[in-house]
């Protein structure tokens, strides 16, 4: 049986949106918590969510990004984590962020 619930701890929502942070001209960063090394992830992917869906817009060893050139407007992140077998984990909490 495939074990498909290790990467569930993925982000709380406290520690994502309290890791929003705005930067000069039209950047800002994104951080959250790492998973547990147990969970032997590989990689995290960040999405935008545009309408019903997610579009990719990185894929990140770090446990954080730079996001370039946001548009006026409200923005929707949410994240994602690879483990070792290739194993992506259900989106964390999503984080809407006005710039």
């Amino acid at each position: 049986m495939k074990n498909n619930h290790i990467i569930i701890s993925l982000i709380t929502l406290t520690t994502f949106l309290g890791a929003c942070q705005q930067k000069k001209n039209n950047n800002f960063s994104l951080k959250w918590d790492d998973n547990p090394e147990k969970e032997n992830v590989k990689n995290y992917i960040v999405y935008e969510k545009v309408g019903d869906k997610l579009i990719k817009l990185k894929e990140v060893k770090e446990n954080q990004i730079t996001i370039n050139d946001v548009k006026p407007g409200h923005h929707t992140y949410t994240v994602t984590a690879i483990n070792e077998k290739g194993i992506e984990s259900k989106p964390a909490v999503e984080v809407t962020v006005k710039k």
